[in-house]
Parts: structure tokens; sequence; C-alpha cells
């Protein structure tokens, strides 16, 4: 009887352990996932901002062209 009960505490202590080791497990995959997820998006935000820029630039470079061009 006290050989079935020692398994049983054993395997419910090993229970314990792996969901313990499972909920640190999801919760460090959920941590990267969140971080990588923000560090995608401030790259994405940076390059927006990089291209938004570029074409800022690039519309007011071709009109400043375009103004030389009709003053000569």
């Amino acid at each position: 009887m006290l050989f079935v009960v020692d398994v049983y505490a054993i395997i419910h202590g090993l229970r314990n352990v792996i969901y313990t080791l499972n909920i640190k497990l999801y919760f460090s995959v959920l941590m990267t996932i969140h971080f990588f997820q923000i560090w995608v998006g401030k790259s994405l935000l940076r390059l927006r901002t990089f291209f938004t820029v570029h074409s800022i630039f690039y519309v007011w470079a071709s009109s400043q062209k375009r103004i030389k061009n009709t003053l000569h």
C-alpha cells in the first residue's frame, strides 16, 4: 500500500514539475514572440518612416527641379 502511495506521490510530483516547466516554457515562448513582434514592428516602422521621408524628399526635389526648369 505504501509503495503505491509513493509511486503516486512521485508521479504527482513529476507531473507538477512538468506542469510548472510547461508554464515557464509557455511564458518564455510568449515573451519571445512578444519581443519579436515588437522588434519587427519597430523595424517596419523605421522602414516606413525612411520611405516616407525619402518620398517626401523626392517629391520636394522633383518640384524644385520643375521650378528650376520653369524659371530657366
